[in-house]
């Protein structure tokens, strides 16, 4: 009767349900098997029974429902095959645990091939008697933007509990490290999470900066229309509204009586009562009720002013948050050496898995970002000495970013290859539904023997066929698949899903109820329970939840529009700037993602649509992530949100923006670079301040001082006129001392052809720098004082004066808390002077000395020049076992610098000592290797460079350029041993400049003096030039000269005296050479016989 609104229903779900509830005894709920199947792990049902239903050809099985779980019980999916893979893992976890080693293994697989399931069976078959620890980094879908995000529930799950800087700092004590190192190791790996300045001690708080302005700023805050509440703290705040939640949801109910008020009952008595009385002022000011209104209307408008004055409290705080990183952001970031982070977190999971063993599990490694696939791999190290297993899950892309990977001897590859047919029908039937066996069939074939796709087809068939026909076609991909079943979710539901794939994985409720603010908390829970139920979520903890699979999230974040994708970025950015008001650097990344994707998608869009944040808060948010990206070494990311802060700032202030690039990445090229166009950008602006124009030219004029960025030397002229010229503006004697070092610094002086000519330039630039050292020793300027010393030195090496550059390093050295880049430089510069002074002997014990002196954590890669001083020194004086043993400290110096490609090319100096030694030991596949290196690494060093290794490698001097050789010291010395040892002098306008250069370095008067004899024939001298080069310490140079001197001469005795030297070392090519030239003389000699 459509007219009283009765209306009809029919079908077989109501044919159902009638027949089910007359099955039910009185009182009983009687369940379906689909019923069952969508809801068993939040009830608990009874045997199945067998009912007869009209219309139905079998018997129906049902399920009596007892009631709801005490806990939800999350059911993981059914575990088939992969025996071989379990007994790698196992393997490999028994031999980590046999020889204390750490051990990689990398679960490779497309995406729902089962590697989180393997690797949950493979931790449940470990004995609990082992003493195991596990630790997850889980890596986001947007993790290549994020530096070291995953790290933070890394190390929540290693310590146990929050990171805190007592506890970190407990775990290097324990392992016997001392306090201080202790101190200085924990302050670095929590530097790597932005926590740094949360965690500093009582007795350091009051010397911080600009820095900590953030949370300071934001410590007290009012609460818009309240009065009276500019002295609350924040967090005391937060701490009393989340109780005074708790408090109304379990607000009695018979405090209440058809809502007039219960005698007696006062709001303010029951906010004491709940502990909450420091609220009570507050809240009468919001509520201000009038007397008579029940406590129901209490309660509702308390309520509904509480959430008003909480959104006006979250825009409040976002604007502290604007303003203090306007007035505090730091000019210059304190950058962090990437290696002194790989370290310490190294030295951290080393000293751990000391004291039992762990294993490290990296979920979706393919998603992190490169910084944290080098940390990842050093974590790995040989040096690392303890039980560690590192399990990484990743897609088949990320062999392709790290194809090195599988050529380290302790990294495994295990390929998850795809269900065989039998398997994927018995992980169908494993999964506990009633499917008929057509749809089995058709499951296992379509799923292609991915286990994941399998019950994603099994859940849409179930979902979308209530009478179990097997008519119901199944979606031919996973992403249809899913989508199919989407498509049968509420709104809500649908909108959960959406909202917390734009979070990422993990996602916290409180999110959800301030971006879905159309929904309740209670619809919004209800649709959470029911994505569990449909088996596309999982909870954490009572808050918090995840995906169930990382496909789902992808395609709940297709299925939205860029629009919409615009509009939640932005309200996501905007609800952690309020999460993280008070420990912003903690998630400055993950808000400058959400800005940095809203700003892109908005970029893409045809139809250009208004943002809905304000541009200059995001350059503010962004320009911030990129300073804390470049403390922590994350140059790539620094480089990233810097840019993009630039792209839509006003012209006004991206000198200040350039500016903060340069200083925050320590690259030499990419900080140059910006250092010169902000210098550019201030040359534009309207109001010129003197004092930032000189001080961005002193940046440009000192990038050339720690790498070899090349300037013409015209260009460096007038830029230091201009600053000269700023400075009688200003009167900064500082700076215009600064100025007048940097010209220490000029490339024109790094050319061994050019700087003969300009020795008298030298000595009136290296005159006024010693007196800048003065002046700033005087002035208590240790960072000026620092690069004057440098200065010094550096033209003191290059006018001969060795031991005014030695003693000029030396007093770097005492400078107080010099930065561990200038202690570098200065002990880099030592083991220089040692080697080029052909104290060989000592530059090796130098350079023992300082790597056993180095400090836990302290950095290896800044000492790359030490390390090739060691290589050049132990080859010469015959200790090639030395030269090898540098070699690891070579490939993880070079791994950790290759984005300096200047840096790089100088470690070219130590791979060519190894080159030496792979030819005379005739090693053609290490030939083959190491050349590819020199080729790869040297093209910064030039051209001449390059075809001397060619020259080398085929033996052959036809390979020299015709001209000649031109460059740098890196290419004189291995140029001279090559032509020499082949007999010949070196060329003219070569032995023309050694000549004139031999005053400045002994290893330039040694082998000087052998290519003059060879030059004029002069036997007899060439003998003396090579006692000389013996007596300094050209051991093996030495023997192989008495060869080319035996050819010239027929004296066997220089074959005697060679041959020793050449067989200990297996000199297996100049052997050779010795033979031939011995038969020449046999030869000779038989000849002359005959003759007589």
């Amino acid at each position: 009767d459509t007219s009283s609104g009765d209306f009809l229903v029919t079908g077989d779900a109501v044919n159902v349900s009638a027949r089910l509830q007359q099955g039910a005894t009185p009182g009983e709920i009687l369940t379906s098997e689909r019923t069952v199947n969508a809801a068993r792990n939040a009830f608990l049902f009874g045997e199945e029974r067998q009912l007869q239903a009209k219309g139905k050809s079998k018997p129906l099985r049902v399920f009596p429902l007892i009631g709801p779980s005490v806990k939800r019980h999350i059911e993981r999916p059914p575990f088939v095959g992969r025996h071989a893979d379990m007994l790698q893992l196992t393997e490999l976890r028994e031999r980590m645990q046999e020889e204390r080693r750490p051990q990689f293994a990398s679960l490779v697989a497309p995406a729902g091939t089962g590697k989180t399931r393997l690797v949950e069976e493979f931790l449940a078959s470990i004995d609990a008697r082992d003493d195991f620890k596990i630790a997850y980094a889980r890596c986001i879908p947007y993790g290549q933007t994020l530096t070291f995000w995953p790290l933070r529930g890394l190390l929540t799950d290693l310590l146990g509990g929050e990171p805190d800087k007592a506890i970190v700092q407990s775990v290097f004590v324990k392992s016997g490290y001392h306090a201080d190192d202790a101190t200085r190791l924990a302050d670095i790996v929590l530097t790597t999470l932005g926590s740094e300045n949360e965690s500093k001690t009582d007795e350091t708080e009051s010397s911080q900066t600009q820095e900590n302005k953030p949370a300071q700023a934001l410590s007290n805050l009012p609460i818009p229309g309240v009065p009276g509440t500019g002295n609350i703290s924040l967090q005391s705040l937060n701490n009393t509204l989340a109780s005074l939640k708790q408090a109304l949801t379990n607000f009695p109910a018979n405090q209440t009586n058809a809502g007039k008020a219960v005698p007696g009952f006062r709001i303010n008595s029951w906010l004491k009562q709940a502990g909450l009385d420091a609220l009570d002022t507050v809240i009468q000011s919001v509520v201000n009720a009038p007397d008579d209104a029940t406590n129901e209307q209490r309660l509702e408008t308390l309520g509904k002013r509480l959430e008003e004055r909480g959104k006006a409290m979250g825009e409040t705080i976002r604007e502290n948050v604007y303003r203090s990183l306007r007035e505090g952001l730091p000019t210059q970031s304190r950058a962090t050496n990437r290696e002194s982070i790989y370290a310490a977190w190294r030295l951290l999971i080393e000293a751990l898995a000391t004291q039992s063993p762990h294993i490290l599990i990296f979920e979706d490694l393919h998603y992190a970002s490169d910084n944290l696939l080098d940390l990842v791999e050093h974590l790995i190290h040989p040096r690392t000495a303890a039980p560690l297993l590192v399990i990484a899950l990743s897609r088949p892309e990320l062999l392709t970013r790290r194809p090195s990977w599988s050529t380290h001897p302790n990294f495994t590859t295990i390929t998850l290859q795809p269900l065989d047919d039998e398997q994927t029908h018995e992980l169908i039937a494993r999964a506990g539904q009633s499917i008929p066996e057509s749809v089995r069939d058709q499951i296992a074939a379509r799923s292609g023997g991915n286990p994941f796709f399998a019950l994603e087809l099994l859940h849409a068939f179930s979902e979308h066929n209530s009478s179990e026909s097997p008519d119901v076609p199944l979606p031919d991909t996973i992403y249809a698949a899913i989508l199919a079943r989407m498509d049968l979710l509420t709104p809500q539901e649908r909108g959960v899903l959406q909202v917390a794939s734009i979070a990422g994985r993990a996602f916290h409720i409180e999110l959800l109820n301030d971006i879905m603010e159309h929904y309740s908390e209670q619809e919004i829970r209800a649709a959470l329970d029911e994505l569990i139920a449909r088996d596309m979520l999982t909870q954490i903890d009572d808050n918090t939840y995840d995906f169930r699979h990382i496909l789902l999230r992808d395609v709940a974040y297709n299925t939205l529009s860029r629009a919409e994708r615009i509009r939640l970025h932005s309200k996501i950015a905007f609800w952690l700037e309020t999460f993280a008001a008070t420990h912003l650097d903690t998630y400055i990344e993950l808000i400058a993602y959400h800005y940095s994707e809203a700003l892109q998608l908005a970029r893409q869009s045809a139809v250009p649509s208004e943002l809905p944040f304000k541009k200059e808060n995001a350059v503010l948010i962004l320009a911030r992530a990129g300073v804390v990206a470049g403390h922590v070494g994350s140059y790539v990311a620094a480089t990233k949100y810097l840019q993009l802060a630039i792209d839509i700032a006003p012209e006004a202030e991206r000198t200040s923006l350039y500016e903060q690039l340069g200083d925050s990445v320590l690259s030499g090229s990419i900080s140059a670079e910006s250092y010169r166009k902000a210098l550019q950008c201030w040359r534009t602006t309207d109001e010129k301040k003197p004092e930032t124009g000189v001080r961005l030219l002193r940046k440009v004029l000192m990038s050339t001082r720690m790498t070899r960025v090349p300037y013409p030397q015209t260009e460096l002229d007038a830029l230091r006129q201009e600053a000269l010229a700023l400075i009688e503006v200003t009167g900064d004697q500082d700076e215009r001392r600064r100025i007048l070092v940097s010209a220490c610094f000029d490339s024109q002086f790094q050319n061994a052809y050019q700087r003969l000519s300009l020795e008298s330039t030298m000595n009136r630039i290296r005159d006024i720098t010693r007196e800048a050292i003065t002046y700033f020793e005087q002035q208590g300027n240790q960072e000026a004082l620092s690069e004057a010393l440098h200065g010094y030195g550096e033209l003191s090496m290059l006018l001969g004066n060795v031991q005014d550059a030695f003693e000029s390093a030396q007093r770097r050295l005492t400078i107080p808390d010099l930065p561990e880049k200038e202690w570098a430089n200065a002990v880099n510069m030592i083991a220089t002077q040692y080697l080029y002074d052909c104290d060989f002997e000592n530059c090796i014990h130098y350079a023992h000395t300082i790597f056993s002196q180095l400090k836990p954590g302290q950095p290896l890669a800044n000492l790359y020049r030490v390390a090739t001083r060691l290589a050049q020194a132990a080859f010469f004086v015959g200790r090639w076992e030395e030269v090898e043993k540098v070699r690891p400290q070579l490939d993880e110096m070079r791994e950790l610098i290759k984005m300096d490609s200047f840096a790089v090319a100088d470690l070219s100096d130590g791979y060519i000592a190894l080159l030496w030694i792979a030819l005379a030991r005739q090693e053609r596949p290490r030939i083959d290797e190491l050349a590819t290196i020199i080729r790869n690494d040297a093209v910064p060093l030039g051209a001449d460079f390059l075809s001397y290794v060619e020259a080398q490698v085929a033996d052959d001097l036809h390979k020299l350029p015709e001209h000649g050789v031109r460059g740098n010291d890196s290419l004189f010395v291995p140029c001279f041993l090559f032509l020499l040892e082949h007999g010949k002098p070196v060329y003219p306008e070569l032995a023309k400049l050694i000549r004139e250069a031999a005053s400045m370095y002994k290893v330039y008067s040694v082998l000087g003096d052998i290519s003059l004899a060879l030059e004029q024939e002069n036997n007899n001298l060439l003998a003396q030039t090579i006692e000389r080069a013996e007596t300094n310490q050209f051991v093996v140079h030495a023997a192989r000269m008495r060869i080319v001197l035996a050819q010239r001469t027929g004296d066997r005795s220089q074959l005697e005296r060679a041959r020793p030297v050449l067989q200990r070392l297996g000199d297996t090519m100049h052997l050779r050479k010795l033979e031939e030239v011995e038969q020449e003389i046999n030869m000779v000699e038989h000849v002359s016989e005959n003759l007589g």
